[in-house]
């Protein structure tokens, strides 16, 4: 677990000399009297696809503190993509009920959330290499750094297409699918859930402005 975290801040720090994005200067809603980006509440405005990476202050300065906001940005970006798949599985299977074979019981949920968590894991390395930051805010309190990371469309189409095929092996893998049932239709019907659930108009995120943790 720690090699995997210090491989994920090291391609994090490299990231940011490759595009570190720019400062915030739109305008933007109060909360709780300070003025935040809207991108800090809602990390799909503007149609992008992404999230929001956040850091206190480090000892190691500011290149740091930015390396560790993009490198939690890239987390929680897998996070949501993760969050995103288990509901297009889940619509999948609650759509489908004539695609389990009769007999056999499913935990629709467990199921879906055990797929989407291997579907991920299978495409970490692809979430990292495909986004990057693209703005960046600083509370005027705190100094908590506040990183917007997001795929550009065309990654974002790539990603879509490699999730769709990792998420088709997942449900091959298990045998609930009848067989009088074209195999092709069913992969079909996954691959135009996740398509709805990972496009980039749907993602709204409720609530006020995310904190920072320890």
């Amino acid at each position: 677990m720690r090699i995997a975290s210090t491989l994920l801040f090291a391609i994090a720090l490299l990231g940011l000399f490759a595009g570190c994005g720019g400062k915030d200067d739109n305008p933007r809603p109060l909360v709780g009297g300070i003025e935040y980006p809207v991108w800090v509440g809602n990390p799909f405005a503007e149609g992008q696809f992404g999230a929001v990476g956040i850091s206190k202050g480090s000892l190691g300065g500011d290149p740091e503190k930015r390396a560790r906001a993009l490198a939690r940005g890239r987390v929680e970006l897998g996070r949501t993509i993760s969050t995103k798949v288990q509901a297009a599985y889940k619509q999948w299977f609650k759509e489908g009920g004539e695609i389990f074979k009769e007999g056999q019981e499913i935990d629709e949920n467990k199921m879906a959330m055990e797929m989407s968590e291997n579907v991920s894991k299978q495409l970490t390395n692809q979430i990292i290499t495909g986004s990057h930051s693209y703005r960046i805010w600083e509370h005027p309190k705190n100094q908590n750094l506040y990183m917007w990371v997001i795929v550009d469309q065309e990654k974002l189409e790539v990603l879509q297409r490699q999730i769709k095929a990792q998420a088709s092996k997942e449900a091959q893998k298990r045998s609930f699918i009848k067989a009088e049932i074209k195999a092709e239709e069913a992969f079909n019907e996954l691959e135009a859930a996740i398509d709805r659930e990972l496009a980039r108009e749907q993602g709204v995120v409720e609530g006020g402005a995310p904190t920072a943790d320890s």
